[in-house]
């Protein structure tokens, strides 16, 4: 009799369940509110059926009665997916635009400051050193080639490009300081060997070395950061749902449809198991991404410290420059050294009165004058063993002035070179002394920045903020999809809980494929690793430990991102804020949310002339007015020497 009573009792209570659910399903409007809700999703409306049916035809959702016919159940399931790869790909496109616009801009950025270094040098070296430069110009321009080989993933050292550099430049000097001597190779390796003890330039070319090396390593691997960054969230935010994934989207996203509900939103805990359990993989990101951005944000500090590539590239015409007039007014004290050390080099024969008319014809007049064969009287042509080389009689006879005649004559001719020299030099000296005075940014000489170039402070600020906000992003990523899409947090009595509107009982897993075996939503599958998660874990350990070697003023080795900032040589502008022309940056493009605006800038004037910070940075810097009157000086200097 209990028994009968029991069974009585537990048909009831079957009965009134059903009752109530037919009833919801079968009301005043049956299906009609998920057939308006099938109809938002783009699909006929001929499929919903106008009041509930037997469910045993569902694969994924409850057996029970259903608005859905298999058809649709089919179709919302793949809606369901879409819908994820779509929310997580928004979710991710403000970081990953930040990235990608980033890594192009700072990439333009660098590659402009060695273009703008070189255009300086040409248009200083051709006011002040004329003809003299015009004829060393690709000497100089391979310099900057090489700069350009280094950042695009060249091995180049640039400790030893420096090193090549100024061991030529003095050769080149010193031939042009003595140029009455036949110089031998051997006397040449002799001289690359001495140079250190030598110290023809000063200090110049010690300080400008350590800080290039430093300097470029930094721009280049921070670079290298950027586009391993921009490729991790391009490619790692394109997610694919595996099955079990979907069924567990499906019975949380549109489940509530087939019963009736679709307008109830999954419950918040509901939807935070079930995106962790779709997400375990690229969690396993987070750990290996966090030390990315932590290595990331200390190289920032080193962009706007002593090496700020800005700072070293700025004044690198002005450095090389004091190099020159180093060894200009050491020539005397340089050449005995290297006479007395090398060995003096045999004097050229000499020339005919018609072979030097001939060779000081076709020789272009210099801006600025060198002394030719500035050396000690110790080591100055003896006149009487010149006269021994060829008779001054025999001279005569030939109709050669005698050489006391040919040195008044040359000593004219430099007077008159002196006075052409100054005489054209004039006007653009007094310029410069204005643009000195008057101007501190932005020399209409020099090649100036555009109001949409931005500034290394101005980027360090806004790279500083933005990419500190992507900590913990993998992590992050089911809570910021859940708060879209889910029920408030507060609200877990009315919200589908998977089976029906209720509460959902279960908390939240943790994150990461280990913390995934107590997922109620999502079973755990036993699949081999995912491949282009560890690669992009691989790739994240790898610029992380680059990063801090560049951090700590290592030589760090260029970093095969498969898809670079770039490639090859020549001209890094055209920076703008959608997808400028620097070079192969890849797919570039998008505009995020949380940028600063570099077009709408709040100075216009760029390239500031405040003082660097940290140690050996007050060196390297030189405000505009200086430069000029630098140029001014040295003008002012030869020009004397050469009327002297």
């Amino acid at each position: 009799m209990a028994l009968s009573l029991d069974f009585i009792l537990s048909v009831g209570t079957i009965l009134t369940v059903f009752s109530g659910f037919s009833t919801a399903l079968s009301g005043q409007n049956g299906c009609a509110d998920v057939r308006d809700a099938y109809q938002n999703k783009g699909f006929s409306t001929n499929e919903v059926p106008d009041f509930a049916v037997s469910g045993d035809h569902l694969r994924i959702c409850q057996k029970s009665f259903t608005c859905c016919t298999a058809d649709m159940e089919e179709k919302l399931s793949q809606t369901s997916s879409t819908d994820f790869r779509d929310i997580v790909y928004q979710k991710s496109s403000t970081s990953r635009d930040y990235f990608v616009r980033r890594a192009e801009r700072f990439d333009n950025f660098f590659k402009e400051l060695i273009d703008r270094g070189q255009a300086d040098l040409r248009r200083m070296f051709t006011e002040t050193y004329g003809s003299l430069y015009q004829q060393n110009s690709e000497f100089f321009d391979e310099l900057f080639e090489n700069f350009r080989r280094y950042y695009h993933g060249s091995d180049l050292d640039l400790a030893d490009t420096m090193q090549d550099f100024f061991t030529e430049l003095l050769q080149r000097m010193f031939v042009l300081l003595n140029s009455n001597y036949e110089y031998s190779e051997d006397f040449w390796e002799c001289v690359a060997e001495h140079t250190d003890d030598l110290e023809p330039f000063g200090d110049v070319p010690n300080k400008l070395t350590s800080h290039i090396k430093r300097a470029f390593i930094v721009a280049r691997t921070f670079v290298q950061g950027l586009v391993v960054g921009r490729e991790v969230l391009s490619q790692v935010s394109e997610v694919t749902p595996t099955e079990e994934c979907q069924k567990s989207l499906m019975r949380m996203s549109y489940c509530p449809h087939c019963r009736g509900l679709p307008s109830t939103k999954p419950c918040y805990n509901l939807c935070l198991n079930t995106l962790k359990g779709c997400l375990a993989e690229q969690a396993e990101l987070d750990a290996a991404w966090n030390n990315y951005i932590d290595a990331m944000l200390s190289l920032v500090d080193r962009l706007e410290g002593p090496v700020n590539i800005e700072v070293v590239m700025e004044p690198i015409d002005i450095r090389i420059s004091e190099a020159i007039m180093n060894m200009q007014e050491n020539a005397i004290t340089v050449t005995n050294k290297v006479f007395t050390g090398c060995g003096k080099p045999r004097l050229k024969p000499r020339l005919t009165k018609r072979e030097a008319d001939t060779d000081e014809a076709a020789a272009p007049v210099a801006d600025i004058a060198v002394p030719v064969g500035a050396v000690d009287d110790d080591i100055q042509i003896d006149e009487a063993a010149a006269g021994e080389q060829e008779p001054e009689e025999e001279r005569e006879a030939a109709g050669e002035r005698p050489a006391d005649d040919e040195r008044e004559a040359a000593e004219q001719e430099r007077t008159a070179a002196g006075q052409r020299g100054s005489s054209q030099r004039a006007p653009s000296n007094r310029r410069q002394r204005q643009r000195g005075r008057g101007q501190d940014r932005g020399s209409p000489s020099r090649t100036t920045a555009t109001d949409t170039t931005p500034t290394m402070e101005k980027l360090v600020r806004d790279v500083r903020s933005n990419i500190r906000d992507t900590k913990g992003f993998w992590t992050l990523l089911p809570y910021m999809f859940c708060d879209d899409v889910a029920a408030d947090v507060t609200v877990n009595d009315l919200c589908w809980n998977g089976h029906s509107k209720g509460s959902y009982i279960h908390p939240p897993v943790g994150n990461g494929i280990a913390n995934q075996v107590d997922n109620p939503e999502v079973p755990m599958e036993t699949s081999p690793p995912n491949f282009l998660i560890n690669k992009h874990i691989t790739a994240l350990r790898t610029i992380t430990s680059r990063l801090n070697g560049a951090f700590n003023g290592e030589d760090v080795e260029w970093v095969d991102t498969g898809t670079g900032s770039g490639s090859g040589s020549g001209s890094g502008s055209g920076d703008t804020e959608e997808g400028g022309n620097g070079g192969g940056n890849g797919n570039i493009g998008g505009n995020g949310n949380n940028e600063v605006g570099f077009t709408e800038v709040e100075d216009p004037k760029y390239r500031p002339t405040r003082k660097p910070q940290g140690d050996g940075a007050t060196s390297l810097h030189v405000s505009y007015a200086s430069r000029w009157l630098l140029c001014v000086c040295a003008t002012t200097i030869f020009t004397l020497r050469l009327l002297w």
